[in-house]
């Protein structure tokens, strides 16, 4: 015997888009050229309704309704009458969110350390994916990219430290870009934020070293492991310097 429930959810349709709302957590809308072409050359919108709560917020289908406004064509809708914000997340693994998602969607929330994130990006145009990498730690059982997704970071250093070791990366980035024309490996980048984490290691005299040895630092720049990269690194740091090198195991 079949026990399989009918639904009572109902199909609208209307040209009516104004109606429809965004929370702060939906994710940015962009151009998604592909969904675009296949809507107008073979509209299935009504196979495909969006999902919205009782106060006609959007839990699913953003794409689907810009791309039907942009056409004045009907856009088909669901009312989920028990959906809500946190709904929007349900729909994370098949819409494949970017790290950027997550950071908005958990910033949208208040989450001090992402908006902290966020104000980091957007001072100093670092990226997301490099401060995940040097200065996030993950917490509980979770893997960094589990704990960033599920809203669960921790720094690995003071707030206040990470501010003065990105605007000193920033100052050393633009000093190597005097020498360096092409793009350098992201492990170069990475390396000049981990040598910073380390409390003798001077910014100034780094730089210092760096006008006095440009040859070194290009060679430097061609490594693609961060070990080899932390190593040029520290020679270029060390030249010139017998009684004062600095010896210390890099993190």
């Amino acid at each position: 015997m079949n026990e399989d429930e009918r639904t009572k959810f109902i199909i609208w349709k209307t040209k009516n888009y104004d109606q429809f709302k965004y929370f702060k957590s939906n994710r940015e809308v962009t151009v998604n050229q592909k969904l675009s072409t296949e809507i107008k050359t073979n509209n299935r919108l009504h196979s495909h309704p969006i999902v919205v709560d009782k106060n006609m917020y959007v839990l699913d289908g953003q794409h689907r309704l810009d791309i039907a406004r942009e056409m004045k064509i009907d856009i088909y809708y669901i009312i989920d009458e028990m959906g809500c914000e946190d709904d929007i997340r349900l729909t994370q693994g098949s819409k494949n969110w970017s790290q950027n998602d997550y950071l908005n969607f958990h910033k949208s929330h208040n989450v001090a350390e992402y908006i902290f994130i966020d104000k980091i990006i957007n001072e100093y145009d670092v990226k997301l994916n490099r401060i995940l990498k040097c200065f996030i730690t993950a917490t509980d059982s979770y893997s960094i990219t589990s704990s960033f997704k599920s809203g669960k970071i921790k720094f690995r250093i003071p707030q206040d430290e990470i501010i003065r070791i990105i605007s000193d990366y920033k100052e050393i980035s633009d000093t190597c870009n005097l020498f360096i024309q092409k793009p350098f490996y992201s492990t170069f980048h990475d390396s000049i934020l981990i040598l910073l984490q380390i409390k003798e290691f001077s910014k100034d005299r780094f730089i210092e070293q760096i006008n006095r040895s440009p040859d070194h630092l290009i060679v430097a720049s061609k490594f693609n492991s961060i070990k080899n990269v932390k190593d040029a690194l520290l020679r270029i740091y060390n030249k010139w310097k017998r009684n004062d090198v600095l010896e210390i195991k890099t993190p």
